[in-house]
C-alpha cells in the first residue's frame, strides 16, 4: 500500500522488519515500483515469486487480508525491493 507512511520512503533507505522470532533485520531499499492495484503488481510474475507466492492468487489473496479495495483505490500499491 503506497500510504503516507510509504510514500515518505526513498531508495537507499533503511527500513526494518521483524521475523516470527521477534529478530529485526535492517534492509536498504534498492527499488520502489508503483501500481495502480494490486492486479497489476502482480500481473507480473516475478513479482508473484519474489513476494514468496507459486500463484497470483494466493498473493491477491494475502494483499486483501492486509488491506481493503478501498485503501488500494485510496493509495496505490507500491513494491519495495530489498538488498
Amino acid at each position: 500500500m503506497n500510504d503516507e507512511k510509504r510514500k515518505e520512503l526513498k531508495v537507499d533507505d533503511v527500513i526494518e522488519f521483524e521475523n516470527d522470532d521477534g529478530e529485526v533485520i535492517p534492509c536498504k531499499i534498492a527499488k520502489l515500483s508503483y501500481f495502480k492495484s494490486f492486479a497489476d503488481l502482480y500481473s507480473s510474475k516475478a513479482y508473484v515469486s519474489n513476494a514468496g507466492y507459486n500463484t497470483t492468487q494466493q498473493a491477491m489473496d494475502a494483499a486483501y487480508s492486509h488491506y481493503t479495495p478501498e485503501q488500494e483505490k485510496e493509495h496505490g500499491v507500491v513494491a519495495i525491493e530489498i538488498e
